[in-house]
């Protein structure tokens, strides 16, 4: 299997579930595309409002919420494991 040029690969994590900034570079990292790649990737898609940290952490607490009642400092700790 070839690989995907980073923005390509940045848009497929992308389609399967909204991500933090922190999350796509650790991703990208993992598949060794350069820094210089990475962050001309993460700068395009934050300047074309794909990646926003705070639209993510807003929808991640709406979505655990729903699943059950939860406290600020669980959620707080799951955030920072989101690298947000």
């Amino acid at each position: 299997m070839k690989k995907l040029k980073p923005l390509e690969y940045a848009f497929f994590l992308l389609k399967l579930r909204d991500r933090s900034i922190g999350e796509l570079e650790g991703k990208m990292e993992h598949k060794e595309y350069s820094p210089q790649e990475i962050s001309e990737t993460i700068d395009f898609l934050i300047a074309k409002e794909f990646l926003d940290d705070e639209r993510f952490a807003r929808n991640f607490v709406r979505f655990k919420k729903s699943l059950k009642p939860t406290g600020k400092y669980y959620l707080r700790s799951k955030l920072i494991e989101k690298k947000v």
